[in-house]
């Protein structure tokens, strides 16, 4: 979808499962990319996937363990490897590059230095997110299947 108002729509199918956290902040990305506000828009896309990150580590791992985990030093890289760790190749792949580009973005907009996001880059983050949102809910099971690993960081 390109309108704004479908994108939203897209998005908010996937709050019962990535929660209100993510919900808020997709939500967020879309008005901030109707209203032209790109360094915005590409922070809550990244502030998004995070929640997304952190809603498969709570179901893989336990809710205060991937909590308690995201807000330790490196702890958005930790929950990655957590939730991607022993996942096929190829899923593994396809979601890792959605996060790397996703985190970048989000870090370049939310940092203090000058930026040069413009509306390309948000509108690209807005369609990484939906295409994130929509490839973690089809593989659901797989993304927050328990393994063996799980008890270590």
């Amino acid at each position: 979808p390109t309108e704004p108002g479908a994108v939203a729509e897209l998005l908010a199918k996937h709050r019962a499962r990535f929660g209100d956290g993510f919900h808020e902040r997709a939500q967020e990305a879309v008005r901030c990319l109707e209203r032209d506000v790109f360094l915005a828009c590409c922070a809550m896309s990244g502030a998004a996937a995070e929640s997304i990150l952190l809603a498969a580590a709570g179901e893989k791992i336990g809710q205060q363990t991937a909590a308690g985990l995201y807000r330790e030093v490196l702890g958005r890289s930790k929950l990655e490897r957590r939730v991607l760790n022993g996942l096929p190749e190829g899923l593994r792949k396809r979601i890792s590059d959605k996060l790397d580009l996703l985190k970048y973005w989000r870090d370049d907009a939310s940092h203090g230095a000058v930026s040069d996001l413009g509306e390309p880059e948000a509108r690209m983050a807005v369609e990484q997110l939906c295409r994130l949102a929509e490839l973690a809910d089809d593989n659901w099971g797989v993304l927050t299947a328990k393994d063996a690993g799980s008890e270590t960081v």
